[in-house]
C-alpha cells in the first residue's frame, strides 16, 4: 500500500480480494497421515506447506491470498515418503485464492509379483480431472551394480479417455513413455543408468481426460 501525503490520499493494493469465506487460509480434507500439501504460485515460488496433522485441515495463504499474479499456480499434494503423489494444475483462466476449498480422494494400490518375481501387476485409482495429476511410483529397482535400463512399452489396452507418462528414474531420469487420448505416442524411455541400492523407481503420471 502506497500514501501520498503531499496532497490527496490515494492507496495502491495489491491481493485485494472480497470474500464471502475468510480468505486468509486455504482449506484441505480427505488426507492421511504422514501426507503433506505444497502451495506455488505461477511464479515458482513456493506460498506456504504443512505435514497433514489430521484429515481436515487449514493453511495460511495470508501473506498471498490471491496466489500469484492472480492466475495460474499448482496445488502438491506429497505420499509420506516426500515423493508428489499428486499436482493440481490450476488453468490459466483460473487462480488459487484465500478461503477455497479442497478435497482429496485416495485409493490403495495393489502389487502382486508373477511366480519367479521377474514380473508384477500394479492396480491403482487415476484421477478423472485433468488438471489433476495422479502420480505414483510404481516399482522400486534393486541394483548391486552399476547397470543401464529403459523400459519398452510391450502392449497396451486403455481406454480413450487415458493420459499418462512413465519413466525410469535412477542417477537421472529418462524420457517417457506418453499416452495420449489412449494411444501410445512413444514406446519407450531413453536408457538411465541405475543407482546402486533401492534408490531406482519406475514413475507414472497420468489422468483421465473424462471422469472414468
Amino acid at each position: 500500500m502506497t500514501i501520498d501525503a503531499a496532497a490527496d490520499l490515494w492507496f495502491r493494493f495489491e491481493d485485494f480480494i472480497v470474500s464471502t469465506v475468510d480468505p486468509r487460509s486455504i482449506s484441505f480434507a480427505g488426507f492421511r497421515g504422514g501426507m503433506s500439501v505444497e502451495v506455488w504460485d505461477n511464479l515458482g515460488n513456493l506460498v506456504n506447506s504443512t505435514a497433514a496433522p489430521s484429515s481436515s485441515f487449514s493453511l495460511r495463504v495470508i501473506r498471498d491470498v490471491v496466489v500469484g499474479t492472480g492466475v495460474d499456480g499448482r496445488i502438491v499434494v506429497k505420499c509420506p515418503d516426500g515423493y508428489p503423489c499428486g499436482v493440481l494444475t490450476v488453468p490459466i483462466s483460473d487462480a488459487i485464492l484465500g478461503g477455497d476449498a479442497y478435497s482429496l480422494a485416495t485409493g490403495a494400490v495393489a502389487v502382486s509379483l508373477g511366480a519367479n518375481k521377474a514380473s508384477s501387476a500394479v492396480t491403482i485409482y487415476i484421477s478423472g480431472s485433468s488438471p489433476f495429476n495422479t502420480t505414483a511410483s510404481l516399482l522400486r529397482v534393486n541394483s548391486s551394480q552399476v547397470l543401464y535400463a529403459r523400459l519398452i512399452l510391450d502392449s497396451i489396452s486403455a481406454p480413450s479417455a487415458l493420459n499418462a507418462d512413465i519413466w525410469l528414474e535412477g542417477f537421472t531420469k529418462s524420457t517417457s513413455i506418453t499416452i495420449k487420448s489412449g494411444a501410445p505416442i512413444s514406446a519407450s524411455t531413453s536408457i538411465v543408468r541405475l543407482n546402486l541400492g533401492l534408490n531406482n523407481s519406475i514413475i507414472l503420471t497420468s489422468y483421465f481426460s473424462a471422469t472414468s
